[in-house]
C-alpha cells in the first residue's frame, strides 16, 4: 500500500491511473484487516430477555443479528444446514415459533452451538 499510495501522498500528488490500479489492493487490505480484527476481537453473544432472544456474531456494534420471539410453543432443534466443511453438512440451530423459523449457528464451534441451543430451550420453558 505504501508503494502505491504512500509515496504519492508523501510527494503531494495523486496519479489517478495508479490510484485506480491500486483499488483492488486497497479493498483487499481493508477486508483482510477487518477479518483479522474479527478473529482477534470478535464475539458470539446470545441475549435473552423475557419473550425475546437475539443471537449476535460480530465485532463491536457491527455484525449479524438474528432476533426471535420465545414462548412455550417455541421449538429449538439442531438440523443440518446448507453450510458444509469438507463436503460434510454442519448442524445449525433452528428456532421455530408462530412468527416463522430462524436458522443460525452453522459456523459456530460445536460446543458453543450446543450451549446456545440448550440455553434457548431452557429459556422457552420459562416463558
Amino acid at each position: 500500500m505504501w508503494g502505491i499510495y504512500g509515496r504519492q501522498l508523501a510527494e503531494g500528488r495523486l496519479d489517478p491511473g495508479t490510484a485506480l490500479a491500486g483499488l483492488p489492493f486497497l479493498i483487499g487490505t481493508l477486508f483482510l484487516l477487518t477479518f483479522i480484527a474479527f478473529l482477534l476481537f470478535g464475539t458470539r453473544r446470545l441475549s435473552i430477555t423475557p419473550g425475546r432472544a437475539e443471537a449476535f456474531i460480530g465485532l463491536g456494534p457491527f455484525g449479524w443479528r438474528k432476533r426471535m420471539a420465545l414462548s412455550r410453543t417455541t421449538r429449538v432443534n439442531l438440523a443440518l444446514s446448507s453450510y458444509s466443511v469438507n463436503r460434510v453438512p454442519q448442524p445449525e440451530i433452528v428456532v421455530t415459533n408462530e412468527d416463522g423459523e430462524v436458522k443460525f449457528g452453522a459456523t459456530l464451534p460445536e460446543d458453543v452451538r450446543s450451549f446456545f441451543a440448550a440455553t434457548l430451550r431452557r429459556a422457552t420453558e420459562g416463558s
